[in-house]
């Protein structure tokens, strides 16, 4: 072979020998990128330090020493050393955090510049790994690309849209919904789906009887319904009420022979029915019954499973969205056994339902004391979630003790958003500690003793604590 066949071979060849494989190269790129960004942290940090902003610049040496274990400057700030038996820094006794210093006045101003800098380094860092995150995809290397981009949403920019596109994020009436979230409802739209709507039931019924009419009855294998609504109308009411009580068992991992006992649901259309109702058929005690003839559009007796819905001036969206409510009140007080079960835990869980099988949270037991107007303003779902981000950022979020002790008219709105999304976090995360509170509350605790024990004498701080940090991922 001559001279130049050689060099022209080894032209042919040299792209090939160069072309390294790209997720093998991955974690070199991921290194030099996570050193630029930690050293951002540390410049940050150190702009902290100056402003005596203490509390500021702990949290950047911390996120620094997490990016680039090993940064120096950050393992020192954070106060450890290195243990190289251990083949790593370790915490010591000067491993904790310094306290701000200044007056208010100045820690005020300080912190907000602070904050304006954390926003210019949170740009620079997004921008360091989006650009391994597009390399990553344009390599195929899809899952490590998602790990980027779900790193920028936690910790840069929650709201960065070309990240929330790469994760699954979907725009629902012009909100970001999560893909956990998308999946969650299209499971209860399809539950939904599935469920059978019973079949009419044709004797007469005992409430028939008190009225002297005729209702349209629908009876399932666990609801018997009733009321002076079109029977496809009481179809897919049937359906609601089953379908929420299979998502129940299915969310609490119970057998499909618990809670067995069958709920009566009853509907009226206009006012006036209702209040014949009440006066003829409620077996309800005529002081209640003026009562509910004056501001309640409806009722649930806990110890005959039974609920009364008036849509009255509502629309037909909020009756549907009471049947699924008003089920799982029935349901809960089947498994705790009370009729009076705290109202957090009724209305978080009753929302949670909700949410998940109609994407709606419409109805409100009682008129709030706390507010002139509607019970507690409009409920949305699709704006939980940040209105939950924006408490926790603000450090406005009520804390788990005050939403446990409130009465059903004191549950603001901030304090039904934490109820549902503590009731989101137990079923999803603390399964079993759930469930051994309400057994606790079943058997007659307090709801403090009953919880803190469920949760292995946890605290009502610290299982606050487990909340925020479950909030602050979602």
């Amino acid at each position: 072979m001559t001279l130049t066949t050689w060099a022209l071979a080894a032209a042919l060849l040299a792209p090939l020998q160069a072309k390294k494989d790209p997720k093998a190269e991955f974690p070199t790129r991921w290194a030099a990128v996570a050193k630029r960004v930690a050293q951002r942290h540390v410049a940050l940090a150190r702009k902290c330090t100056e402003k005596k902003v203490h509390e500021m610049a702990w949290e950047e040496f911390q996120r620094a020493a997490a990016l680039d274990p090993s940064n120096v400057d950050a393992q020192l700030a954070l106060g450890r050393k290195l243990d190289k038996e251990k083949g790593g820094w370790v915490d010591t006794s000067a491993t904790k955090p310094k306290k701000n210093e200044g007056t208010p006045a100045e820690l005020k101003v300080r912190m907000k510049e602070c904050a304006d800098e954390r926003l210019a380094m949170a740009a620079k860092a997004i921008g360091d790994l989006e650009t391994l995150a597009d390399w990553a995809s344009a390599n195929q290397l899809t899952e490590e690309a998602k790990g980027i981009w779900t790193r920028i949403l936690r910790d840069y920019d929650p709201t960065y849209e070309r990240a929330l596109r790469a994760t699954g994020w979907q725009l629902v009436d012009g909100r970001w919904v999560s893909p956990e979230d998308l999946a969650r409802r299209s499971a209860g739209k399809q539950k939904l789906a599935d469920t059978g709507d019973g079949e009419v039931a044709k004797d007469p019924s005992a409430l028939e009887r008190a009225l002297g009419s005729t209702l349209s009855k629908r009876k399932s294998a666990h609801c018997f319904l009733e009321g002076n609504r079109s029977d496809e109308e009481m179809q897919e009411l049937t359906r609601i009420c089953e379908a929420t009580r299979a998502m129940y068992l299915e969310s609490f991992h119970l057998d499909d022979k618990a809670l067995r006992r069958t709920i009566h649901g009853i509907f009226f259309v206009e006012h006036p029915q209702y209040v014949e109702f009440l006066e003829r058929g409620s077996k309800l005690p005529a002081n209640e019954i003026e009562d509910y003839k004056r501001s309640v559009n409806g009722y649930v007796a806990f110890g005959r499973m039974e609920f009364v819905n008036c849509q009255d001036k509502t629309t037909w969206e909020t009756v549907k969205d009471d049947a699924s409510h008003m089920t799982t009140h029935l349901l809960l007080a089947q498994q705790t056994g009370l009729g009076d079960n705290p109202p957090w835990l009724q209305e978080g869980l009753a929302y949670w339902f909700t949410e998940r099988m109609l994407q709606t949270a419409l109805t409100k037991c009682i008129r709030s004391e706390t507010s002139t107007g509607d019970t507690r303003g409009k409920l949305d779902p699709l704006d939980w979630r940040k209105q939950i981000a924006d408490d926790l950022a603000a450090g406005t979020a009520p804390p788990l003790r005050e939403v446990m002790f409130s009465q059903m008219t004191t549950l603001s709105i901030p304090k039904v958003v934490k109820a549902w999304s503590v009731v989101d976090f137990f079923l999803t995360r603390q399964l079993d500690p759930f469930v051994a509170f309400l057994g606790n509350l079943k058997a007659k605790m307090k709801q403090e003793e009953a919880m803190t024990q469920a949760f292995g004498g946890k605290s009502l701080v610290e299982i606050d604590a487990l909340w925020q940090a479950y909030a602050k991922e979602r």
